[in-house]
């Protein structure tokens, strides 16, 4: 039988790191009356840690902290979290269609002057597009309906003329903005460059940047603010229905049900396709839901005796249009022995001259592929791990992929008001 709980002011509906830092500045502002429902019995959503047989930890998801994250940073320091850098030191390797270049700084320009040149000038031509945008209140333009309607892929064919160019941008595409630059909406792809940054970001972080991780993992972030919220956390609590009314919100979750003044929805629209809403989303928060899907990939680690690859004076980072790993990049902590290299791979998707092909489905096969194309990239010490571990997000119960796609046309059909307010219905997330 369902056992009703009280009637608190706000439920938060999910403890990722979206809907942890929603109830914690609750908390701060004096709603102290308030849960935390989560589906999973553990906090942080996409980010989570993974125990290695040589008792270490590696991060299966988001993990990076680029100096664009001023937000996250700000999060770290307030929880006094630590971070340490990233190993960047020595050439990187850039391979297209089976030709190995190392080169240093953000591009090849030694071994591929032509297509360094070609890419670099299409960031310049991206740049003053971008500064242009239109902004996020300006969904309802022509402008705005003419940059959504086209593809990055249509952009990057009319600004570039080399294979090189055209290879960095189908990486990049997939790899930061969720799909194949066929798949993405120019527009989109301008909003996103906007609020990180600008394409000098972009352009500091394929050249190593300042890239850091946080001691301890993304998740501690998550875990310590749980920590803050005690038994107002609640876990294996996934939520099947949520209905509304005049005066509160009734949830239904396995074996209870919750009431509350306000509810904050703290999933991607994606995840939240499994909750039956009464009366339904209005149509812009509806459409989000139903139309923007996930990328679908792995994130591997693959652990060495040592890191070889600095012997070799390389960095460790890697981008290739073969792989099947588009990019990888040193994961060794200051002070580890073992040497750790994390890469990302696809899983689905059409194939393409500029990517490579989506992983095996056999994991034995899989591993091989992975391991082949690091002894391409990095020399043939690759081929001999001391351990190997991958992650797809897809394969989690709660969650349908890690980085969202958004389509052509899908920001203009939303509207500017997809993550509005709803009645007591409101929306958070990154």
């Amino acid at each position: 039988m369902e056992t009703e709980a009280a009637m608190v002011d706000v439920i938060v509906i999910g403890a990722g790191l979206s809907g942890l830092v929603t109830a914690r500045r609750l908390d701060k502002a004096g709603i102290t009356s308030l849960l935390v429902l989560e589906a999973r019995d553990r906090v942080g959503g996409r980010t989570n840690i993974h125990q290695l047989e040589n008792g270490r930890y590696v991060e299966e998801g988001g993990q990076l902290v680029g100096p664009e994250y001023k937000r996250l940073i700000a999060l770290g320091e307030e929880l006094r979290m630590t971070t340490w850098p990233h190993n960047d030191h020595g050439k990187a390797v850039f391979e297209r269609r089976g030709r190995v270049m190392k080169f240093r700084g953000s591009m090849p320009w030694f071994d591929d002057p032509l297509g360094s040149a070609d890419f670099t000038q299409s960031l310049v031509r991206l740049d003053r597009l971008c500064k242009r945008c239109p902004d996020t209140d300006a969904l309802d333009t022509m402008e705005a309906a003419k940059l959504d309607a086209t593809t990055l892929a249509s952009w990057v064919n009319r600004s570039t003329k080399t294979a090189t160019a055209r290879t960095l941008w189908a990486i990049i595409g997939t790899l930061t903005l969720g799909a194949p630059p066929g798949d993405l909406s120019l527009l989109y792809t301008l909003r996103h460059l906007n609020l990180i940054g600008g394409v000098a970001t972009l352009l500091a972080s394929l050249s190593g940047g300042d890239e850091r991780s946080f001691t301890g993992g993304s998740a501690e972030l998550s875990r310590r603010m749980a920590g803050d919220l005690g038994d107002r956390a609640v876990f294996d609590s996934p939520v099947a229905a949520i209905r509304q009314y005049d005066d509160h919100v009734q949830i239904d979750t396995r074996g209870r049900t919750y009431s509350a003044r306000r509810v904050v929805i703290a999933m991607s629209p994606a995840d939240r396709g499994t909750i039956s809403v009464d009366p339904q989303l209005p149509l812009p928060q509806r459409s989000i839901g139903e139309q923007l899907s996930m990328m679908h990939a792995y994130k591997v680690h693959v652990v060495y005796p040592e890191p070889f690859w600095r012997s070799r004076g390389l960095s460790g980072a890697t981008m290739s249009d073969s792989g099947p790993l588009l990019l990888t990049w040193d994961d060794t902590a200051p002070g580890e022995k073992q040497g750790v290299l994390v890469g990302f791979m696809r899983t689905d998707g059409p194939r393409s001259v500029d990517l490579p092909d989506p992983a095996p489905e056999d994991p034995v096969q899989r591993r091989q592929a992975v391991l082949s194309g690091l002894a391409r990239a990095l020399g043939d010490e690759a081929l001999s791990p001391d351990e190997y571990h991958e992650k797809n997000w897809s394969d989690e119960r709660w969650t349908t992929g890690c980085v969202p796609r958004w389509s052509p046309g899908l920001l203009t059909t939303c509207g500017s008001d997809y993550a509005a307010a709803a009645g007591r219905l409101h929306f958070a997330g990154s």
